[in-house]
C-alpha cells in the first residue's frame, strides 16, 4: 500500500467506518424503506454505494487507477448482496443493478476528481 497523507489516511479512516455502517444497514434482518414512490430502497442504494466508491477512491487503497477502483467496488457489490441471506435478508437482482449504477456514479464523480487534482493513472 502507498504511503498516506494525513488528508487521505482521515479519508481511509472515514471509508472503514462508512463500509461497516453500509455492511451493517444491508444485514439488518427486517429494514424496509418506505417512500413516495416504489422501491424506494433503489434509489437509497444508488447513493449509498455511490458515497462509497468514492470514499473507497479518496482512501488511498487503489491508488488513482480507475480499473482497480471498478475492480474492488464490483467484488464488494457482489459479496455484499450474495451474503444477505446469511442474515435473513433476500438476495435482490434490482438491488443488485442499483448498487452497481451506484458504483458507475461513483466511478465517474473519482475520474473527474482525479483528473482535475493531478491525472487519473
Amino acid at each position: 500500500m502507498p504511503r498516506l497523507g494525513p488528508a487521505s489516511k482521515l479519508m481511509l479512516i472515514a471509508f472503514l467506518v462508512y463500509t461497516a455502517v453500509l455492511v451493517t444497514a444491508t444485514h439488518w434482518p427486517g429494514v424496509t424503506i418506505e417512500g413516495p414512490v416504489p422501491r424506494p430502497d433503489l434509489f437509497v442504494h444508488l447513493g449509498a454505494f455511490s458515497l462509497w466508491t468514492v470514499l473507497l477512491g479518496l482512501s488511498g487503497l487503489v491508488g488513482r487507477c480507475p480499473k482497480r477502483l471498478v475492480v474492488w467496488a464490483a467484488v464488494f457489490v457482489v459479496f455484499d448482496e450474495t451474503t444477505q441471506p446469511l442474515f435473513d435478508r433476500q438476495f435482490d437482482w434490482l438491488d443488485l443493478v442499483a448498487n452497481s449504477g451506484g458504483v458507475a456514479i461513483g466511478l465517474v464523480a473519482m475520474v473527474l476528481w482525479w483528473r482535475r487534482s493531478g491525472g487519473a493513472a
